[in-house]
């Protein structure tokens, strides 16, 4: 059965994931145009990148793969160890958020893990990133009780430098002495 689809934002082709491990392509028509096997077991999740080039796919064999539309590996496989349910580009293509039951993994297109946000739950169930790529969004079951819930991350830097400068800015500033005293200068409030 079909697991997971996603459209190409560019030329409105479809792919698909499946039970079996299997991915497809299809035409905006719904005929199917390729197949090939994805994973070991089944296939979970997929997504193109914002210019439909690539497409990402998620498995219960714990990769995340990458794959030209013709259905060629694009790199190696990037190994989560544990199924992988939830897979999306953000929508500045430079990076991907993958989600199994206790983690988002964000990686670079180039395979490089950037960072591994933890999660506390059953089930993943989708990962996501907002508009301007700087927030990724997390919705799961939850490990204890079944209330709803969305964690967010900030990915921005500039944010995060901001907000640490703020904290050490009375810091910095009964220590003029400091050499790296001017690094917060104009950062922050």
């Amino acid at each position: 059965w079909v697991t997971s689809v996603s459209f190409n934002p560019v030329n409105g082709t479809i792919a698909s994931t499946s039970s079996d491990g299997t991915l497809n392509l299809w035409s905006a028509e719904g005929v199917k145009m390729k197949t090939w096997e994805g994973h070991v077991d089944g296939a979970l999740d997929v997504s193109f990148s914002p210019n439909g080039k690539i497409i990402a796919s998620a498995g219960d064999d714990g990769k995340v793969k990458l794959w030209h539309l013709n259905g060629e590996l694009l790199q190696i496989p990037l190994d989560h160890g544990d199924t992988v349910y939830s897979v999306n580009f953000s929508p500045n293509g430079k990076t991907l958020a993958s989600a199994t039951k206790d983690k988002v993994n964000i990686w670079n297109l180039d395979g490089r893990l950037l960072q591994t946000l933890p999660i506390d739950t059953n089930l993943s169930l989708k990962v996501n990133f907002s508009p301007d790529s700087k927030t990724v969004a997390f919705a799961g079951i939850p490990s204890t009780g079944f209330d709803e819930k969305v964690t967010l991350w900030n990915l921005d830097l500039d944010d995060l430098l901001g907000h640490s400068c703020d904290w050490l800015r009375d810091y910095l500033t009964s220590n003029p002495d400091l050499s790296d005293c001017h690094l917060c200068n104009n950062i922050g409030n």
